[in-house]
């Protein structure tokens, strides 16, 4: 990748031209998507740190644009435009709104999963909000609000993220989250078919969907000095979806109709409790005690509602384990100083 940046001052901007070939391996540098891109992205923001007038300490505004190609073949993948507009209050909230679009139909080369074939992807918009309340105080808040609409006919997504933290105290805090979202319409690779034992290029199948995902999250932390503490999570996640349509992926990127008609609806839950004392014994020198627990489960129950399906979920097997773990930091100048 090669970049170019201006990060001082009020104006602030950014050039960068990114490129993974289809032969580079994504695990060579760590975790990447895929591979097979490159990628021009410029981003330019202007920051007010005193505002002479009005409500607000400091202000920043931006724009960002990105343009997406494949790198074997060369072909154009999407184009998307940023804007967004913070702001943090005299009394300390913070104040995001932005808006993300995508003013040309891309095409998607990965979701078919087979080399040559792509999905034409729809236009789409989406705007959103995000507030947070002072940290500094003993109760906070947070919320998180996006909806998204697309080129295509009944397709819109939408999410809305909330959640409080409540300091009781130096030593101990605690809070939640919650996150609710929909997603209507949503198309996706579905399965593929193979005409006989010899045919070695698929027919692809997608479906639409009604997605419903929800995400709980709890978590508190205790510090009994400052060498130990205790923290606790509490984690579900829960996503079903409903398939309301099959397609036939078409080689110009269409979708074509089929009588393609097997179940594919989805429930699935991931319920984790993770329990973690750690001990700091010696500078940099860590002992960790953790206890888990985890519960999932998958299977096609997609017309079951909330508490329903959380009381199916504690029929499932339980996975429970305890761990310990000691990281000691060795300083090497102290073994080999004269």
């Amino acid at each position: 990748s090669l970049e170019f940046k201006k990060i001082s001052g009020n104006l602030n901007w950014g050039l960068t031209y990114s490129v993974e070939s289809d032969t580079y391996d994504p695990n060579d540098l760590g975790f990447l998507y895929n591979n097979n891109e490159q990628s021009v992205n410029l981003w330019i923001d202007y920051s007010i740190f005193k505002p002479k007038k009005g409500p607000f300490n400091r202000m920043n505004f931006g724009f960002y644009t990105g343009y997406d190609r494949l790198f074997n073949p060369n072909e154009f993948t999407e184009w998307g435009v940023n804007l967004w507009a913070w702001g943090q209050t005299k009394n300390f909230w913070n104040l995001n709104i932005w808006t993300y679009f995508e003013p040309l139909n891309g095409y998607d080369y990965f979701e078919p999963r087979v080399a040559g074939r792509y999905f034409e992807t729809p236009t789409f918009a989406n705007v959103g909000f995000n507030i947070r309340s002072d940290r500094r105080k003993r109760v906070r808040l947070w919320l998180n609000v996006r909806i998204a609409n697309f080129g295509d006919e009944g397709r819109y997504d939408w999410r809305i993220a909330f959640g409080p933290t409540v300091r009781v105290s130096d030593r101990f805090s605690f809070g939640f989250t919650v996150e609710n979202s929909k997603a209507n319409r949503q198309v996706g690779f579905v399965n593929h078919l193979y005409e006989d034992d010899f045919d070695e290029i698929p027919d692809v199948i997608f479906g639409r969907r009604d997605r419903t995902t929800i995400t709980n999250n709890a978590f508190a932390s205790y510090t009994f000095n400052n060498k130990m503490a205790l923290t606790f999570n509490l984690y579900h996640y829960w996503s079903k979806g409903y398939y309301t349509e099959f397609n036939l992926l078409n080689d110009d990127g269409q979708l074509a109709s089929t009588d393609y008609n097997e179940m594919h609806d989805f429930n699935f839950n991931a319920f984790n409790i993770d329990l973690q004392y750690r001990w700091r014994f010696a500078p940099g020198s860590d002992l960790y005690i953790v206890y888990k627990n985890a519960i999932f489960n998958s299977d096609d129950a997609a017309d079951q509602d909330y508490f329903n399906n959380v009381r199916s979920l504690f029929g499932n097997a339980v996975n429970n384990q305890i761990s310990l773990k000691a990281v000691y930091f060795l300083d090497y100048l102290y073994f080999t100083k004269k």
